[in-house]
């Protein structure tokens, strides 16, 4: 079952999203706060984070570039209200960016395009392939 990281501290947001996505068969955690974020992604090994950079007391978009560089295997999805945010060159480093709706189709769109898309870039880029290449590479 997909895992599902959704990191927000507008609590009728998560449940939506928590409600919505579990219908769609994904498992879904909720977290209000980045506090140990990085050591929780570790434990719970998310296949996609849901991210809204505008938790209180912390910088959301220097989380989302630890969150980065160190996972960086795993899909970021920016999830805000916030305009300025999407012009922030820091937010560059998700995957995807959605604007925070009721209305989740979009959202539900971009859990899609970054599974399919992980399981492209892990086919590909298997140790079998490198296997295959011409030594001249």
């Amino acid at each position: 079952m997909t895992r599902i990281l959704h990191i927000d501290n507008d609590d009728a947001i998560r449940f939506l999203y928590e409600e919505e996505l579990t219908e769609e068969g994904y498992e879904v955690i909720g977290t209000s706060n980045c506090e140990g974020i990085l050591d929780n992604i570790a434990k719970l090994n998310p296949n996609i984070i849901i991210f809204e950079p505008k938790v209180p007391k912390t910088d959301g978009l220097d989380i989302l570039q630890k969150i980065r560089n160190m996972y960086y295997n795993i899909p970021v999805i920016i999830s805000t209200a916030c305009s300025d945010v999407r012009y922030d060159p820091r937010s560059m480093v998700a995957d995807y960016y959605v604007i925070k709706s009721f209305d989740l189709r979009g959202l539900k769109l971009r859990i899609k395009m970054a599974l399919d898309c992980r399981k492209v870039f892990q086919t590909e880029l298997s140790p079998e392939t490198f296997q295959e290449l011409p030594s001249s590479f």
